[in-house]
């Protein structure tokens, strides 16, 4: 059997398949989380970038842009949990995949404005979530994200933001001549039983 495109694979065998993050961006990312956690990143992870762990997290980010992975860093930065991401919660932060509690205020709230939110209405029922128990409407969200996750996770793309709204183009004003004004008030002065207000004169 023929092996398959890059194209043709599942995203979790295309996201293992990439190049592992150079080593000089390992250096980058080791100095600034030491900066960030301290003693508890070197506890947990080593100090050398290019041995052990760092290996490990070499691989584990492979196929993130520079780009992607700054934006790990600044969520780490930010974050009011002190204590170091794990790998697979430090992709996660690359890829800007929220937090349970955000995706069920951005579901009660039917936002699509982002990607990942994207991923996750196709992943629900909206029936269901209007009629269904709040347990059931909970544990529909949770599959739905955990799902959403391990798409982004593994590589997947999402669904694209939808087209804007095409803008209604509203009819174009032209003033009647005189004489069509005139003969449609006289219709409808008719109809009402009444004098025309340009008759008026004639009539007295």
């Amino acid at each position: 059997m023929p092996p398959l495109s890059s194209a043709s694979r599942p995203p979790a065998l295309r996201a293992l398949a990439a190049e592992p993050v150079p080593i000089s961006r390992m250096r980058t990312l080791w100095l600034r989380m030491t900066e960030i956690y301290g003693y508890k990143w070197t506890s947990a992870y080593g100090e050398d970038a290019e041995a052990g762990a760092g290996e490990t997290w070499a691989s584990g980010l492979s196929g993130l842009p520079p780009r992607a992975i700054n934006i790990g860093l600044s969520a780490a930065l930010v974050s009011s949990d002190p204590w170091p991401p794990t790998l697979p919660q430090f992709r996660a932060m690359c890829l800007e995949v929220p937090s349970l509690a955000a995706v069920k205020l951005a579901v009660k709230n039917r936002n699509l404005s982002t990607a990942f939110m994207r991923q996750v209405w196709t992943k629900l029922d909206g029936y269901r979530l209007r009629s269904d128990e709040a347990w059931e409407v909970d544990r529909q969200i949770r599959e739905a994200y955990e799902l959403a996750r391990e798409h982004v996770m593994q590589g997947g793309e999402c669904p694209p933001a939808p087209a804007a709204l095409i803008e209604q183009r509203q009819p174009e004003f032209k003033e009647a001549a005189p004489e069509v004004a005139e003969k449609h008030i006289a219709a409808i002065a008719a109809r009402l039983h009444v004098v025309p207000e340009s008759q008026l004169g004639d009539a007295s």
